[in-house]
């Protein structure tokens, strides 16, 4: 499990992992197992997400996303 820190307002992107087959179905991403997002920890303000996904996803916080990276085409 990851855990991110976010604020009110930040946002976590959640995308297809580099390399892996854009063709593949739904399915297979998820052959794996779920996305599941669990809040670990909470403060005013601030919240820590713990986020378990398949290795065919992967998730970053926004701001680290780049405008040339396939993270910001895979939200649009």
């Amino acid at each position: 499990m990851l855990v991110l820190k976010r604020v009110v307002g930040e946002t976590l992107v959640i995308f297809p992992t580099p390399g892996i087959d854009l063709n593949m179905s739904v399915a297979e991403m998820f052959s794996a197992g779920p996305i599941s997002i669990t809040q670990v920890t909470a403060s005013e303000g601030e919240s820590s997400l713990g986020v378990s996904m398949p290795k065919s996803l992967t998730v970053i916080r926004e701001e680290l996303a780049k405008p040339d990276d396939q993270t910001i085409s895979a939200r649009e």
